[in-house]
C-alpha cells in the first residue's frame, strides 16, 4: 500500500535527521597536509634539498553552538515521534479495510487512488491520537517456514490450525486436523466479512514473498495473530529502508497496535518514543512479555548465496544443508 510506504519513508528520513543532529555535538577533526618544493630563487626550486611537507591536525569543539545543536536535536526527535504516530495510523486504517477481495466495500484499485490516499494522509493528526475502529481479537497457534534452494526457488509457508486444534475435524487416515479460520466471519448482514458460501474469511495468515524484477528476493513470514501484518511492515522497513541484515531486523524491538487502539511497545524501545506518543494522546505502554510481538523466519538473497534468520521470540532455527 502506497500510504504505508509513504509513512515508512517519512520514518526513515526522520531517524536519519536525528543521527545528523546528534553528530553536531561531537568534536570535528580536520587533517591538512601539504607536499611541495621550496626555494629562495626560481633556478634552484627543484634542486636537491628543496622538498618540503607539512601536516597540521585541527580539532573543533561545539562550545558556542551547544544550545543551537540541542534545539536542532529536539526538533529532529519530535519529527521522529510524529512519523511513528503517522505510521501507526496508516496501519490502523489498513486494518479497517481488509476483507475478501470480491466483498470489499471499496474496490482494491480505489484503495490506491492518489486522491483517496491524500485524503487519508490529511486526516492524520501528527500532534494528537485518533480513535481506532474496533476489530475482532484473534488467537491461535501458528508455525512458519521460509526456504530457498541453490537454483533460486523459494517457498514461504505458514500453517495455522487456529484456536488449538482448529476445527477438531481430522482427515481420515492422515492425522491432519483441519483449521477453523471460518471463525473470522461475522453474522452481521452487510458486513464485508459476513459469512457466505464461496467466500474467504478475514484472517491473518500471511506467507510472503518479496520479488525484484520478477525474481524472488526473500521468503518470510511473521506469525502471531494481528501482529502478522504489522510485523511484516516493520520487518520490510528495517530491511529495505534502514538496510539492516535479516537477523538484526528480526531481533529489533517491535510495536503492536491492539484492537482497542492502544499501542504496546516492546522492551528495548527508546523511552523518548514512548513519551512522545503519550504526549500526543496515544494510549501506550511498555510490554515486558515478548509473546505478543510474534515470531518470524526469513531467507534473503545475497550476492554470495542466501542469508537466513530466525526470530529469538519463538522456537526456530536458521539452517543450511
Amino acid at each position: 500500500r502506497p500510504d504505508i510506504l509513504q509513512a515508512e519513508s517519512l520514518l526513515k528520513g526522520t531517524n536519519a535527521n536525528i543521527g545528523a543532529a546528534r553528530a553536531n555535538f561531537f568534536p570535528r577533526i580536520t587533517l591538512i597536509s601539504n607536499v611541495g618544493f621550496g626555494s629562495t630563487d626560481l633556478a634552484g626550486l627543484f634542486s636537491g634539498g628543496t622538498f618540503t611537507w607539512a601536516f597540521a591536525p585541527r580539532i573543533t569543539l561545539p562550545i558556542f553552538t551547544a544550545g543551537a545543536n540541542q534545539a536542532t536535536l529536539e526538533v529532529a526527535e519530535k519529527d521522529r515521534d510524529i512519523a511513528v504516530a503517522r505510521y501507526e495510523k496508516a496501519i490502523q486504517t489498513a486494518f479497517r479495510e481488509v476483507a475478501d477481495r470480491d466483498h470489499l466495500r471499496v474496490a482494491p484499485e480505489a484503495l490506491l487512488a492518489p486522491e483517496r490516499l491524500s485524503a487519508k494522509a490529511a486526516a492524520i493528526r501528527p500532534d494528537r491520537a485518533a480513535p481506532a475502529a474496533p476489530a475482532a481479537a484473534l488467537a491461535g497457534g501458528t508455525v512458519t517456514l521460509a526456504a530457498a534452494d541453490a537454483e533460486g526457488r523459494m517457498v514461504s509457508f505458514i500453517q495455522s490450525n487456529y484456536t488449538g486444534f482448529g476445527s477438531g475435524v481430522v482427515v481420515p487416515g492422515t492425522g491432519i486436523a483441519l483449521h477453523n479460520r471460518g471463525r473470522g466471519f461475522v453474522l452481521e448482514p452487510g458486513h464485508p466479512n459476513c459469512v457466505a458460501g464461496g467466500k474467504r474469511p478475514f484472517h491473518t495468515i500471511l506467507p510472503a514473498l518479496v520479488t525484484r524484477d520478477g525474481l524472488p528476493v526473500m521468503a518470510f513470514g511473521v506469525m502471531g495473530a494481528h501482529m502478522q501484518p504489522q510485523g511484516h511492515v516493520q520487518l520490510m522497513v528495517r530491511l529495505f529502508a534502514y538496510g539492516q541484515n535479516p537477523q538484526a531486523a528480526l531481533d529489533a524491538p517491535r510495536w503492536h497496535v491492539a484492537a482497542d487502539g492502544s499501542v504496546q511497545l516492546e522492551a528495548g524501545t527508546p523511552p523518548e518514543v514512548l513519551e512522545g506518543l503519550r504526549r500526543r494522546g496515544h494510549r501506550v505502554h511498555l510490554e515486558t512479555s515478548r509473546v505478543l510481538f510474534g515470531g518470524g523466519q526469513a531467507v534473503f538473497r545475497v550476492e554470495a548465496g542466501w542469508a537466513a534468520a530466525s526470530d529469538p521470540r519463538k522456537d526456530g532455527q536458521a539452517v543450511g544443508f
